[in-house]
């Protein structure tokens, strides 16, 4: 109800319009047209490559022997008008934007990440320069649509970001960016974030929290960006499970 009131609030103060064409839109984030333009990705539910082709095959293509999340979504292609929807909840915590990916978000989710004990979030590196963690306040909004609490799981040790990086150097930072903040809970973790592009930050970030206890991880962002002009294959070297004690995290199981 509050969600629905702040959404007529800002459609209101907006004149109602759209983020991506400035079309009225209502208590929309887009407008009809736009909202028919958005691109969506078919990728392996396992470990989020694309499909090349969706129509055949379970949603499953890969033959990782050890990945730290379980299950991988990203149903939105992050090309416009996706991009102007995430860029206004990033940049100005705009709320139509919010019920917009948690709407896609929720909604791509396989069954067995819809029951979490807990969501958690990426943490982004440009909290101090917005004043807000706009995963901290999707991840907020994805633990209500799922009936289940939020709680904030990792912390950045890094504030680098990886905006303008190519794969090697995503993968190079975000490899010692991650510490845990806070031990999970004893059950599933769902941790989400807005885009993803190599899948490096989610590799990392799950990681942490299965060397802080957590018993599994499913991750989930709204959209996934291209590199280099192809949607990234996260692939993360040899799929090998790392060695926790060797960074200082001590797995219970």
């Amino acid at each position: 109800m509050l969600t629905r009131a702040l959404c007529a609030l800002e459609g209101v103060l907006s004149r109602f319009a759209c983020a991506s064409c400035g079309n009225r839109a209502g208590n929309r984030v887009l407008c009809p047209g736009c909202e028919s333009r958005l691109r969506f990705v078919a990728g392996c539910l396992r470990c989020g490559a694309r499909l090349r082709d969706p129509s055949t095959g379970s949603g499953r293509c890969c033959s990782h022997s050890w990945l730290p999340y379980r299950t991988f979504t990203a149903p939105l292609e992050y090309s416009s008008p996706a991009t102007e929807v995430i860029r206004a909840l990033k940049w100005y915590g705009s709320f139509r934007a919010l019920v917009f990916c948690v709407e896609h978000l929720v909604g791509a989710l396989p069954e067995m990440a819809r029951r979490p004990a807990v969501v958690s979030w990426v943490p982004s590196a440009s909290v101090d320069r917005k004043g807000f963690d706009h995963g901290e306040f999707l991840a907020q909004a994805v633990g209500r649509a799922l009936g289940v609490r939020t709680a904030r799981l990792v912390r950045r040790s890094d504030r680098r970001e990886l905006k303008g990086l190519g794969r090697a150097g995503r993968l190079a930072v975000a490899e010692s960016m991650f510490e845990a903040a806070s031990l999970p809970p004893r059950g599933p973790v769902l941790l989400v974030d807005d885009v993803t592009t190599t899948g490096s930050s989610f590799y990392y970030a799950a990681s942490v929290l299965l060397g802080a206890g957590a018993l599994e991880v499913h991750a989930a962002a709204v959209a996934r960006r291209a590199l280099s002009g192809h949607m990234a294959s996260f692939d993360h070297g040899s799929g090998q499970k790392p060695d926790f004690r060797a960074v200082g995290l001590h797995p219970k199981s």
